[in-house]
């Protein structure tokens, strides 16, 4: 997608904070109409964002049809890191996990 479409297509806005104040970094995209999917933007352009802005947020988009599809759009922006589970970990809620990760309680962040 060329950036010159913009003002018709997604809502670019500073992201704000819990006050409604804008953050001192990081902006918001999300599409103007339905169906609009994260691959139709342009890389090099989500790039200068994410280098001007430092996060770049991308609400509302369609979503990716499968963990390997996220993983070769994401491979696009360079080189992905594999884990022993690979590239996405798929969380799923188990009733006896193995693992908290995989339980419904609160997992603290580290």
């Amino acid at each position: 997608m060329n950036p010159a479409d913009l003002p018709d297509t997604l809502d670019v806005a500073p992201l704000t904070g819990e006050t409604g104040d804008p953050c001192s970094f990081g902006i918001l995209i999300k599409p103007c109409r339905a169906g609009l999917h994260i691959g139709e933007l342009s890389v090099t352009w989500l790039r200068a964002l994410v280098y001007s802005h430092q996060l770049v947020v991308l609400r509302g988009f369609d979503h990716f049809a499968s963990s390997d599809s996220l993983t070769r759009y994401c491979a696009t922006f360079g080189e992905i890191m594999m884990w022993p589970y690979g590239a996405v970990l798929e969380l799923v809620e188990h009733a006896n996990p193995d693992d908290h990760i995989f339980a419904n309680s609160y997992v603290p962040l580290h």
